[in-house]
């Protein structure tokens, strides 16, 4: 490590910059690599920055507790239940879709994937949707995969799941979800040489999602999107029992308890949230509207998010430095509680709230996680469908996990 210029711990260690700064910038490369790569080693700040991030991710989901258009999380859920009994076969390994309607039927009008699987660490299942308009799928789903890495001369077992929602094309979550294990790999073992406490985790986390940005922006450079190409993550990492959530953009991780209760992870990062402001400036950027793209605040007027893979046609000013929040196992293990990692596609429709009540009530009639996933999705790409004031037909993909 090294110290910055304003005197801040920077990683020596780091992927040079696929970009270049303008002349006239106010910032300078080197200012942006140091934003970017700074280290915190104070325990107090780093518990202090984790206790930040899960307070901004639970006080997201109490303003938004209800239904998008204002009913009760149970009535929806309710609805999701009886839309699965039309659609789905009653089985317990997998959905089968036996409706009608020609938008669901697979490899017809709109493909619809699901698929289950089991590892040491559970069982979990995924769906995808494939978004109206688009050509090909971009959002990219993580079941859980399982690898080892040395820290302390030790040998530790990580248990890595998620969701990339790509925008301006799928590559680079393509590109991250087949990737991410090998850049988490390599942080974990570099910062737990000398032991495996919160900081050397925290630290690894976030480094390892700016070097798999950095190689993602020097992989897939699309001339026809000026660069525009980048993806979403909101991944969980389980590390001996802890699990860590490490989020950029505005897709979701949540928690369900056994008893039903949901507990949102993450926070959908959003351009029209005030606190991601000073962070674009500091990196030579800002807020603005542009009316050609949409009536709400962008980066640069463009993109919808201060922070996400990819996208190098911003210079530095799209973060790829994650948010992350760290929550302890219970008392009683993680036996029963059920992970669920959501793309846009879902949560722009309903809250965390409402997503854990149908997951609970599918877990309460005995459903396989797989069939969990396809419900969640399939009822919300029929609400996107048929009233379009409540949705953007966009990609749906989610993940949901038995721990």
């Amino acid at each position: 490590m090294e110290e910055s210029e304003t005197g801040a711990l920077v990683c020596k260690n780091r992927i040079p910059a696929p970009f270049r700064v303008a002349e006239d910038a106010t910032v300078s490369l080197s200012e942006i690599d140091n934003l970017e790569y700074h280290l915190i080693l104070d325990p107090e700040k780093v518990e202090e920055r984790l206790a930040v991030e899960a307070e901004a991710a639970q006080k997201q989901q109490r303003e938004k507790v209800d239904g998008e258009d204002g009913r009760e999380s149970d009535t929806v859920s309710k609805e999701f239940v009886s839309w699965w009994k039309e659609n789905f076969e009653r089985t317990r390994n997998g959905p089968l879709i036996i409706s009608s309607r020609e938008k669901l039927v697979c490899g017809e009008v709109r493909d619809f994937f699901f698929q289950g699987c089991s590892s040491t660490s559970g069982q979990a299942g995924a769906a995808l949707i494939r978004g109206e308009g688009n050509s090909a799928m971009e959002d990219f789903l993580l079941y859980p995969v399982n690898f080892d890495f040395l820290a302390a001369g030790a040998t530790r077992q990580v248990a890595v799941s998620g969701v990339f929602d790509g925008h301006g094309s799928y590559e680079v979550a393509q590109y991250s979800r087949d990737n991410i294990g090998r850049f988490l790999q390599k942080r974990l073992e570099e910062f737990g040489e000398k032991g495996l406490d919160d900081v050397a985790v925290w630290n690894a986390l976030k480094l390892a999602f700016v070097d798999l940005s950095r190689e993602c922006c020097s992989e897939f450079v699309h001339e026809e999107w000026s660069g525009d190409v980048g993806a979403t993550a909101s991944v969980a990492v389980m590390i001996e029992g802890v699990l860590w959530v490490v989020n950029l953009g505005d897709s979701r991780t949540l928690l369900v308890d056994p008893d039903g209760k949901t507990l949102q992870l993450s926070e959908d990062q959003k351009c029209s949230d005030e606190r991601y402001k000073k962070g674009v400036q500091d990196r030579g950027h800002d807020l603005w509207v542009d009316l050609a793209i949409a009536n709400e605040l962008r980066l640069d007027g463009n993109l919808g998010m201060p922070r996400a893979l990819g996208n190098h046609r911003f210079a530095g000013g799209c973060s790829g430095r994650p948010k992350i929040t760290r929550f302890e196992m219970p008392k009683g293990g993680w036996r029963g509680y059920h992970l669920v990692h959501c793309s846009d596609g879902i949560t722009d429709l309903y809250s965390s709230t409402t997503i854990g009540t149908v997951v609970h009530n599918c877990v309460e009639e005995k459903l396989a996680p797989v069939v969990t996933a396809a419900v969640l999705a399939g009822f919300a790409w029929d609400k996107n469908i048929n009233t379009w004031t409540k949705g953007s037909c966009d990609d749906i993909g989610v993940v949901v996990c038995a721990l």
